[in-house]
């Protein structure tokens, strides 16, 4: 048991590579620690705080799937140490930018909040008959589901080339955020395996728990491209099912209860495995039908849309102001 001040960073299964998300927190009081976390202590807290929140961890971590940062490597980490007083300015003043940011994601997420319960909404009022009346079917029976490469993997076969690929920070709930491609080399058998097609419907493994099960629909946004093995893709079959109507479907409250219930969970966060995924059962209605339920969706939703587009590129904007700001700060022109 410590009582105090201290600086907790990661040890493994931390988000060391995405930029936008925090490794290292401040914490004070009586604190208990397990195995999985360092615990840091300095002259100013603060300060370490924000500059390992800079670090680009490429070069410290290991593992693949989850990554890990072991003590020896933390010791080899190098962060810009200026005066005392130079540090306090520091802190000062990023503190002072990221108040402002609080605000403005404050009122991006109330608003948020309300354009999610509008959607839920009108998608759980246009399902809510067919739940009750129309034969259920697994979704496993009416979909192929897979799931994708894994990174670090042992290549089996002559590698082809670098070859896009979609990880979970790409497959947002209802929309794709791509502004971030990363590639990974592929032989031609998984370039076959593994490649999206027109309509595929995707699934994220895990996540934050009111998020589990987010995803949207492949519109052949990027030329030949995969999808890292977090991410589940469902195909079904054009003639029989609406991928949208299908999706549309994974969304309603039923459906999202369901993943809750049959989910790994931590204490934020929670994951869904594949089994659980084919088990789901959805309303199996006639093609037409799919069509009018998509169709009526999709026009309630169009008055609120463009508004709904601004909230993601403010929320984006917000992740990525925070990240320059450190940036100066630790190359000494934030003050």
């Amino acid at each position: 048991m410590l009582d105090g001040e201290f600086v907790l960073l990661g040890e493994d299964g931390a988000p060391f590579l995405d930029p936008y998300k925090s490794k290292a927190y401040l914490v004070q009081g009586k604190i208990w620690v397990n195995n999985h976390a360092h615990i840091l202590l300095a002259r100013n807290n603060k300060y370490v705080k924000y500059a390992l929140n800079y670090v680009d961890y490429q070069r410290y971590v290991t593992g693949t799937t989850r990554l890990k940062l072991n003590q020896s490597a933390l010791k080899r980490i190098i962060i810009p140490f200026p005066d005392e007083n130079e540090q306090k300015r520091i802190v000062a003043k990023i503190e002072e930018l990221f108040s402002e940011i609080d605000n403005a994601e404050s009122a991006i997420t109330t608003a948020s909040g309300y354009y999610k319960s509008y959607e839920q909404s009108i998608i759980d009022s246009l399902f809510a008959k067919y739940e009750a009346e129309a034969e259920m079917v697994e979704f496993g029976d009416i979909a192929e589901i897979k799931g994708g490469i894994t990174k670090g993997r042992k290549l089996r076969g002559m590698p082809i080339g670098e070859t896009p690929y979609l990880r979970v920070a790409n497959v947002q709930d209802g929309y794709l955020y791509l502004d971030e491609i990363k590639t990974i080399n592929v032989t031609a058998e998984e370039l076959r395996k593994y490649s999206l097609m027109n309509g595929d419907i995707l699934f994220t493994e895990g996540g934050d728990k009111d998020k589990l099960g987010r995803g949207t629909i492949w519109h052949g946004e990027i030329e030949l491209c995969i999808h890292q093995n977090h991410i589940f893709r469902a195909r079904v079959d054009s003639g029989q099912f609406v991928p949208e109507y299908i999706s549309y479907a994974t969304k309603t409250t039923r459906a999202r209860d369901y993943f809750l219930s049959k989910a790994k969970q931590t204490t934020n966060l929670a994951s869904l495995n594949m089994t659980s995924l084919k088990n789901l059962q959805l309303p199996s209605i006639p093609l037409a039908q799919q069509k009018e339920i998509v169709e009526s969706i999709v026009t309630k939703l169009s008055e609120i849309k463009s508004a709904r587009k601004e909230l993601i590129v403010a929320h984006h904007r917000s992740k990525a102001l925070r990240q320059s700001i450190l940036a100066k700060a630790f190359k000494g022109e934030l003050v």
